[in-house]
């Protein structure tokens, strides 16, 4: 019993001792300590008996409370709240007949709306709900809320709990419940209307079963084998396969809930021999550079040790404890990192804290270091004398060799400048005489060189690569002199033999032993490429013709295109392969393997990709020893120029080389005209090149004199519809905007200082053409930007931070790596979140889709991820989804309202 109840009893009994005096009750007094109390609490009232006199009276008390649903109280006036509302709490007196009533209000603890920060368009509506809790936090249910909004001209709300934005604007939203004053708040902000309709063509979402067009990254260790398959679908998936068993570890597109990522694209792998691997993908979190090593269990579990740009995985980063380790170049910096299989990462390695023994080492940067499973390193460093290997053995560097050194008889001269570690962590490299140098750990020797023979009278004249490792027993890419014929061959090094297990002429970045001694890779019979089990004696396909797995469809949408066909874009796909993708329709129309125009050969290796408004591709590929550019048009695939035939660079040089990975150095116009970066004759130079053309003309040449200075790079290029070119690069070491009429290259615009009202101009983002106009989007200083168009003769702007017409969605900032497309970008204006948006005729700006977006079909937008225009005025726009715990990457039309 409280203190309260003991005093209210005393108080009753004192009325009734001695009988002679005591007095009737005139009135009742009934109070409590406040007139509120809360659901799952209790207050406790108090009741008074007054005679007539005014002296405490005599009195039987009954308590009751009304309605009984909100409320109980007990014989001694103890209220306790039951349910929201308003009570009538009354006390009587059974000898005198009087009573007394008071009334009270039962409150919940708190009202909660959710969600407490409501975002909703104009044109849209948002469905809330209102929770009441009592004082333990527990739902009071069966509660009927009414909804009121502070500002009617920016949203109302009626009690059916819909929010219906009005205009755009901040207000509150009120939930109450009926017969309460308690009510619950949230803020509604509503965003402006989106500007185009958007319809959802595909997602990733759907896994179906598509047929393994091509194989890349072959690694091997135990009776398992790993590999990176190009799917019909356009897709990719990292595979691995055990007696005669496929599954699939990894896909493009497949999203990982327990890592809340999405794999854009499969770049490395690494295989334990308990089943443990490790894959190297890019993600979309980060348009730049975005990359993570994604470690699958044998048992099933996701793990990702490391999201950082410069990510290396070597073939046997994971050692067969399941502690993975792998580099990271930074700066020009190298670390050297263990992620352990309790999950534990320790930097096992940093360049940056250079040891005493390296302290006068120059030259050691993380581009020449390679390492091993076992934490160990080893480091080819540029000296004034030469190059220099110098191992490092967990606890300390030590120089193993030198140019100039004498090994077994050779002099060296030079050194590859990337190692190989094999699964026993001894380190293998080229060396100046075309052979290979086995090093630390043990003693520096001659593996093999030029000219060697072998005790089965086969003789090496030239040596690749180092592939994998088996004790005693190296595979290597090498030229060997067999039967009188000096051809490549995928070979087995091992006891002073070289046993023969393929042509190739070419290896696919890789392959493995099996415990058994047999090799898997992908190897060339005849022009064709074949996935293969090997033993030097028989070759078996390392799955049937046919072979699918379970994957999503997915297209390169982080590296957009430029524009395409109606309802069919041309892309690169997540694997070697150019896909066509759009309503309905995924394929892959070119892919590793088919038979390359010009030189037959089997298309090994698909780089960069560009398209024209009309759906006309470039795409740059490779080919065992070469590679080309080739024009896919009409369902066609044609070559432009290749580093083998007769369609030569300027000067009829002979083409060398091509970029091997995606960039913006390559485009396109609908004739087919195309601007690529190449070596021509020894010389990296801007060419373009059209359909039928016998030679390449140059426009500029990178380390000559142009326009009054001297080219360093290049950065970006684009082609119009008359084959004029513009591209911006580094000029006397400064960001330079450049344009070709076809005659002549002028700097139409360079970084400089402020001038006037607007800041510094720190460089260019972004090139795409629209007819004749040259869109470009400038930076000044990261406070200001501008999307630009040049005819040829006069600039004119298209929208810029300070333009009026553009409102609050001016630009803030460009990203993404393709921002522009026609008059289309990726950005984030002055108001607002990330997104897609366009330039209305008339200047005004055009909202596509943005973070927090509603999507057609389900979800959220959580990141843009590409914009592109189609010739006929079609918008398209990629983006990652998040729905009911899911995310997935989907392709939308975009239709104006």
């Amino acid at each position: 019993m409280s203190p309260n109840q003991f005093s209210n009893l005393l108080l009753i009994a004192s009325c009734f001792a001695g009988g002679a005096l005591a007095q009737p009750a005139a009135r009742l007094d009934l109070k409590a300590p406040q007139l509120t109390v809360v659901v799952a609490r209790a207050i406790q009232l108090t009741a008074t008996p007054y005679a007539e006199s005014g002296a405490l009276a005599d009195a039987s008390l009954v308590f009751g409370v009304e309605p009984a649903a909100l409320a109980s109280v007990d014989h001694e006036g103890l209220l306790r709240g039951l349910a929201p509302g308003f009570v009538t709490v009354s006390v009587r007196d059974t000898l005198a007949g009087v009573s007394n009533q008071l009334r009270l209000e039962v409150q919940p603890w708190r009202i909660e709306i959710q969600p407490s920060q409501i975002e909703v368009r104009v044109g849209e509506t948002a469905q809330v709900s209102a929770l009441a809790l009592d004082a333990d936090g527990r739902v009071i249910p069966n509660q009927a809320f009414r909804f009121a909004v502070g500002l009617p001209a920016v949203a109302t709300a009626g009690n059916d709990a819909i929010v219906r934005p009005v205009a755009e604007g901040t207000t509150s939203l009120v939930a109450s419940i009926e017969g309460s004053t308690m009510a619950g708040t949230a803020t509604i902000r509503v965003l402006r209307q989106s500007d185009y309709r958007l319809t959802r063509l595909q997602d990733t979402r759907t896994i179906a079963s598509s047929a393994i067009t091509a194989v890349h990254e072959v690694t091997a260790a135990g009776t398992r084998i790993a590999y990176l398959a190009t799917l019909a679908n356009g897709g990719q998936a990292a595979v691995v396969e055990e007696n005669g068993r496929r599954r699939v570890l990894l896909a493009a597109g497949q999203y990982l809930p327990s890592l809340a990522r999405l794999p854009t694209r499969l770049l490395n792998l690494s295989l334990n021999a308990r089943g443990d691997a490790a894959v190297l993908v890019e993600h979309s979190d980060d348009p730049w550079c975005g990359s993570a090593l994604i470690v699958i269990r044998a048992s099933g579990n996701i793990e990702e040790p490391a999201s950082a740009c410069g990510l290396y995985l070597h073939p046997h980063g994971l050692a067969g404890n399941g502690n993975l380790t792998y580099q990271l170049n930074s700066g020009g910096q190298g670390l050297v990192r263990e992620y352990s299989a309790n999950g534990v990462t320790r930097t096992l390695l940093s360049i940056a804290a250079r040891p005493p023994e390296m302290a006068a080492v120059t030259g050691l940067n993380g581009n020449g270091l390679s390492v091993s499973r076992y934490g160990h390193a080893l480091a080819i460093v540029a000296t004034a004398g030469g190059a220099e290997a110098w191992h490092y053995d967990g606890q300390r560097w030590q120089r193993v060799a030198r140019a100039g050194d004498a090994v077994d008889g050779s002099t060296i001269q030079w050194f590859n400048n990337r190692a190989f570690a094999g699964v026993d962590g001894r380190f293998f490299t080229r060396f100046g005489e075309n052979g290979i140098l086995q090093m630390a750990p043990g003693q520096t020797r001659v593996f093999t060189k030029n000219q060697s023979p072998y005790t089965n009278g086969l003789r090496q004249s030239w040596s690749h690569a180092v592939v994998d490792v088996l004790g005693d027993k190296v595979l290597i890419n090498a030229n060997l002199v067999k039967d009188g014929k000096d051809l490549t061959y995928l070979a087995i090094i091992g006891n002073s033999q070289a046993t023969t297990l393929a042509e190739t002429n070419w290896i696919i970045e890789g392959g493995g032993f099996l415990a058994d001694g047999r090799v898997a890779a992908v190897v060339l019979d005849g022009n064709d490429l074949r996935p293969s089990l090997l033993d030097g004696v028989t070759a078996a396909p390392l799955f049937p013709a046919g072979a699918t797995v379970e994957a999503p469809a997915f297209a390169d949408w982080r590296y957009p295109v430029r524009g395409a066909a109606s309802r069919a874009l041309v892309m690169r796909g997540a694997g070697e392969s150019l896909v066509e993708t759009g309503s309905g329709v995924h394929r892959a129309v070119v892919s590793s393997g088919v038979r390359l125009p010009g030189s037959g050969k089997p298309l090994i290796g698909l780089s960069a990709v560009a398209t024209a408004t009309n759906g006309t591709a470039v795409l740059i590929g490779s080919f065992p020893a070469g590679n080309g550019l080739y024009l896919w048009r009409a369902g066609e695939l044609s070559l432009l120029i290749d580093s083998v035939g007769a369609v030569k660079g300027p000067g009829g040089a002979s083409l060398n080389f091509l970029p091997a990975y995606r960039h913006r150095l390559l485009a396109v116009n609908n004739r087919g005209e195309t601007a690529f970066a190449g070596n021509s004759g020894g010389i990296d130079r801007l060419l373009v090149i059209a359909p039928g053309d016998t030679q390449a003309r140059a426009v500029a040449t990178l380390g000559a004199p142009l326009a009054g200075g001297i080219l360093n790079t290049l950065e970006h290029v684009a082609i119009d519809e008359e084959g004029r070119v513009s591209f911006f690069g580094r000029l006397n070491g400064k960001p330079a905007l450049f344009f070709w009429d076809r005659a002549k290259v002028d700097v139409i615009a360079q970084s400089g200082p402020a001038t006037g009202n607007k800041a510094a101009l720190t460089e260019f983002f972004s090139i795409a053409t629209s007819g004749r106009d040259h869109n470009v989007v400038f930076n000044y200083s990261w406070t200001s930007f501008e999307v630009r168009a040049y005819d040829g003769i006069r600039w004119t702007e298209v929208t810029s931070t300070s333009d009026p017409r553009a409102g609050n969605l001016a630009l803030r900032s460009s990203f993404g790596p393709s921002q522009l497309s026609r008059t289309c970008y990726l950005a984030q204006p002055l108001e607002g979140t990330n997104g897609a948006y366009c330039v209305k005729p008339g200047g005004a700006i055009g909202i596509v889709g943005r973070l927090g977006d509603r999507m057609p079909g389900g979800g959220t937008l959580l990141v843009p991820l590409g914009i592109t225009v189609a010739e006929n005025g079609e918008i398209y726009l990629a983006a990652q989804v998040y729905e009911n715990g899911r995310e997935f990457a989907a392709l939308y039309l975009a239709s104006p309202l």
